[in-house]
């Protein structure tokens, strides 16, 4: 509203009420400045007119045609008196004038201003008896304007009334008439006209009246005021009414507008800016304040000589004013605009025009409302700034504010605090700061979002206004809106502090302090750049974390949980929306940021002491986690180190320095899924670099992995200097939650040093033990194929659960089994090559190439060996070219039955066999465990030979094929071709 509408009206209207008293004071109750000069006659006779006389009624009263040619007429210097009759009234010394005209001429900065008055009858009384013949008969002390009573002045003055009467022992002038006035193009009305006048406190002179100033102006019963402001140097009529009472008190140039009764709010200041709009102001209690309009000249004017009381000048009304204070109050006070589609409510409301504050107060809440938005807090204080600029606001006590959806009036934006909400200008940022304090909260239901905490500032250009726009709701000339649109107003920084929590359909998070950012930089941390010559192919896919802005992207998955010390976010706008988006974050302590999977996998988490997460919109995100360690978690895998860095553009991860990943396993090497995914574990001391399918690590790696069966429990160790690891598929770091390919290990390549250890328990007991040491190894756990290069060693300790053991001793021995009485603990194999292995976990077979040895035989721990130079008891060692190694597993039925798993043999090429009592030598030789049986075979014109200890041994036996068993010493030739037969 204009000013909030009153500004204008209040000076403009009162201006009537004071040439109004100033006329009326004027002749009744201001002092003569000379001796009054006039015609001398008898009663009721009549005194010539002079010239001048004549002259001024012609040229001011000529709508009184009598006064021209009046029986009476009197003059002062300044004033011109007409009448027709006079004559006693009464026994009290009262005299009537019928009818009475008068012409007041004031010059005023050297220009003359005329008032007239005309009243169809006057009834005056004076301090000493009336003579026309008297050149002095003394002050008034009572008089009335009675029957019709009209005022013309200055400035389109006009009042009209009926009925006005003084009294100097009442010290009050009153008329219970309606009485309508005007000024210029302004106008008023009211039902009753009383004026409190200020008696004097000291002995008045005959001829001076006993009132040295007027005290109130007070207007009663259906007051109404119109006045013109001007509106684009349009006019533009303002309206003031109220039921009850104006009241206006000069010495404390305050104006006051009334309802007629307690609890009913019939002031009301209205105005149509435009045709069917309404902007108004209602309330019960109206109250106007004025100051000087230069109150700075009052101040620099030296006081005047003290003065005696009787010399002391009467008390004007001052004209010199300007608006100072308004406050409107009520049980409800009411202010709207229909133009700017504004509506507040409130029980008070404060405007000091010379502070330029605003201040609006309700206990249970003022309420502002402008379009769809809605403001509520017990008090609101607003600073307005020059050229309509918006300075300090204060919201005191809790408070809301919402906007809400037009169509569907359903919350869309909404803030709240417990303490305040404040508005300041920040002299260090040249911006506005808008404080919330105490259980501070930002709100948008519909998309689901919140930020809360124990304060929030928000940083904004300055609250001005575009051209058209408000620059504040209340006290600006045109209602405003607090949205940033409609206030032209731009976010740069938001600091959120103390028990922060956000939450959103992407993001749910916890931090000690956010700062937002929305226009500067941060330097990067150390170790962001990618590794040189890492690439591949990007996605575009929708983005695994929610950084695009974009709601619908992460419509199938559930939130990010994140816990922070102090989390920084950098925010621009979108190339495709201009929507802000977020493209950087920062957290400088502790943090954790998770994601529990719709699939029901492990799910996302990343921890370290800082992150930095870049992001360029869609898919296109860099994160960089640091920490003692950093770790990153995703449907089971784990990456952890130092600092571990992830592009889902380039579908690059990367660690710098020593660290650890785990890779889930879901199938066995058979293929089939297993019941619980199984964990391949690789630690390294200088870098890792994965792009989603194959991961090389460098320095001192170390790797674990566990593998389960109905049977048994696997687990595998190895220590390398280089390793590669290739998936099956590829995992895309920027694919959508479940929609990830199944993966498990293809490859794994080990350089430098492999040395591989593998642990199999079966009902809790340590069943097996195998190590081997090469130069390269290659594993593929889908397939099972293993291969090394060596010089290498294999060695293998195996044993049967106690209960296995009891089981076969209980059991008849099968033709050609050893007897478990000579069993030792644990069956030991060791394998040297110098070549190639190639082999198959699946089908437990392994062939050795290149001057290959093997020592088999039993021994009483699983860290005890057998030197092929000092074989014990029931040992033996093989050399050859090349060798096959394979473990078979009996059928159930058969394990049931106490049958135990055993080892064949196949030695190729230059075959030398060694055991206690025997040695042999052969082209091939096969060695079946189950049945304790070698087989010798010579190849083309070749033999076959053994050698045997104790009787009848010491004598070679040759032939083309050899079958022996050591434990029973039974040997059976064929195709012999020396000494020997059958033993």
């Amino acid at each position: 509203m204009k000013r909030l509408m009153l500004t204008g009206t209040v000076v403009s209207g009162l201006l009537g009420l004071f040439m109004a008293y100033r006329v009326a004071s004027g002749w009744l109750l201001a002092r003569p400045e000379r001796q009054v000069t006039m015609a001398v006659a008898e009663p009721h006779e009549r005194l010539s007119s002079s010239a001048e006389n004549v002259r001024i009624a012609r040229e001011h009263l000529p709508h009184v045609p009598w006064a021209i040619d009046s029986q009476y007429q009197i003059r002062s210097d300044h004033t011109y008196l007409y009448a027709n009759e006079w004559m006693p009234e009464g026994n009290r010394g009262e005299i009537r004038f019928r009818p009475l005209a008068m012409v007041m001429v004031n010059e005023r900065k050297g220009k003359t201003q005329i008032t007239t008055l005309v009243a169809e009858s006057a009834l005056l009384k004076f301090a000493s008896q009336f003579d026309v013949r008297s050149p002095n008969p003394g002050r008034i002390i009572a008089g009335a304007l009675e029957g019709e009573v009209s005022v013309a002045g200055p400035e389109g003055l006009m009042i009209k009334g009926r009925n006005f009467y003084l009294s100097e022992s009442a010290a009050r002038m009153y008329s219970d008439h309606p009485v309508s006035f005007a000024l210029g193009p302004h106008r008023g009305t009211a039902g009753q006209l009383q004026a409190e006048l200020i008696p004097a406190e000291y002995t008045m002179h005959s001829d001076r009246p006993a009132i040295i100033g007027l005290k109130s102006v007070r207007l009663r019963r259906n007051v109404k005021m119109e006045v013109v402001l001007k509106n684009k140097q349009e006019p533009l009529p303002l309206h003031i009414k109220t039921a009850g009472s104006f009241e206006y008190l000069v010495e404390d140039e305050v104006a006051i507008f009334e309802a007629e009764r307690a609890q009913k709010d019939d002031v009301l200041v209205y105005r149509e800016p435009v045709a069917g709009q309404t902007d108004w102001l209602r309330c019960e209690r109206l109250t106007l304040g004025f100051v000087p309009r230069k109150p700075e000249d009052v101040a620099n004017v030296p006081a005047p000589p003290a003065a005696k009381p009787e010399e002391a000048e009467f008390r004007r009304i001052r004209t010199d004013l300007r608006f100072a204070s308004l406050k409107a109050e009520g049980r409800l006070v009411r202010t709207v605009s229909t133009q700017q589609n504004f509506k507040g409510e409130m029980t008070s409301l404060v405007y000091n025009a010379v502070d330029r504050t605003l201040v609006m107060s309700d206990p249970k809440g003022v309420q502002l409302w402008h379009g769809e938005n809605r403001l509520q807090s017990p008090g609101v204080q607003i600073a307005i700034g020059e050229a309509d600029t918006i300075g300090d606001i204060l919201c005191a006590g809790p408070g809301v504010l919402e906007t809400r959806d037009p169509a569907t009036q359903l919350i869309q934006y909404a803030a709240g605090w417990k303490t305040h909400l404040r508005k300041f200008a920040d002299p260090e940022t040249r911006l506005d700061v808008i404080e919330l304090n105490n259980q501070a909260s930002f709100r948008q239901p519909g998309q689901k979002t919140a930020l809360g905490a124990d304060q929030i500032r928000v940083w904004v250009t300055p609250l001005s206004l575009a051209p058209g726009r408000p620059a504040s709701p209340v006290a600006s000339q045109q209602s405003g809106s607090l949205q940033p649109d409609a206030l032209n107003i731009q976010p740069r920084r938001l600091l959120a502090e103390k028990n922060v929590a956000m939450l959103s359909p992407q993001l749910e998070a916890e931090a000690e302090t956010l700062l937002v950012d929305f226009e500067g930089d941060f330097n990067r941390q150390p170790g962001d750049k990618k590794p040189e010559g890492q690439k591949s192919a990007g996605h575009s896919s929708e983005g695994m974390l929610p950084v695009s802005g974009n709601p619908s992207s992460a419509g199938n998955s559930k939130p990010f949980r994140m816990k922070a010390g102090h989390l920084k976010v950098l925010m621009k706008p979108d190339l495709k929306t201009g929507e802000p988006m977020v493209s950087d974050v920062w957290t400088d302590k502790d943090f954790q940021l998770s994601q529990a999977r719709i699939d029901n996998k492990p799910p996302l988490d990343l921890r370290g002491q800082k992150l930095h997460l870049k992001n360029e919109g869609e898919a296109r995100q860099v994160v960089h986690v640091y920490g003692s360690p950093a770790e990153i978690r995703d449907s089971g895998m784990l990456i952890r180190g130092p600092a571990v860095h992830l592009d889902r553009t380039e579908n690059l991860a990367w660690v710098d320095g020593a660290g650890n990943i785990q890779l889930p396993i879901e199938k066995d090497s058979s293929g089939q899924m297993m019941a619980q995914p199984e964990i391949l574990d690789i630690s390294w001391q200088e870098k890792m670099i994965f792009d989603g399918r194959k991961a090389s690590f460098d320095g001192n790696i170390f790797a674990s992995f566990a593998s389960h069966t109905p049977e048994a429990i696997n687990n595998h160790r190895m220590n390398c200097q280089q390793m590669e690891v290739e998936l099956t598929q590829r995992i895309l770091f920027a694919q959508q939650q479940g929609q990830q390919p199944k993966t498990d290990l293809a490859v794994i390549l080990c350089k430098d040093g492999v040395r591989l250890e593998s642990y199999e328990r079966k009902q809790g007991l340590l069943t097996q033990i195998r190590r081997a040491n090469v130069w390269q190894l290659r594993l593929e756990p889908a397939t099972g194929a293993a291969s090394a290069i060596g010089k290498g060693k294999l060695q293998i300790w195996r044993r049967e659960p106690e209960s296995t053991i009891q089981q076969a001793s209980a059991t008849s021995a099968r033709a050609n089994r050893p007897l478990t009485a000579d069993q030792s603990p644990w069956d030991y194999t060791s394998v040297d090559f110098n070549g190639k292995m190639i082999g198959n976990i699946e089908s437990r077979g392994t062939t050795f190439h290149d001057r290959v040895q093997v020592v088999h035989g039993p021994v009483d721990t699983s860290v005890a060996t057998i030197h092929p130079d000092q074989l014990t008891k029931n040992a033996g060692s093989m050399r050859c070219d090349s060798l096959e190694l394979i473990q078979r597993q009996p059928l159930e039925s058969a394990a049931k039955s106490g049958q135990k798993p055993w080892m064949e043999l196949f030695a190729n090429g230059n075959t030398i066999l060694e055991g206690n009592g025997f040695h042999a030598r052969a082209d091939q030789v096969s060695y079946d465990q189950s049945k304790g049986l070698f087989i010798l075979k010579a190849v083309g014109n070749r033999e076959a030979t053994i050698w045997r200890e104790g009787p009848g041994g010491g004598v070679p036996q040759t032939a083309k094929r050899i079958e022996f068993n050591p434990t029973t010493g039974k040997l059976d030739v064929n195709q012999a071709t020396s000494a020997g037969g059958s033993g």
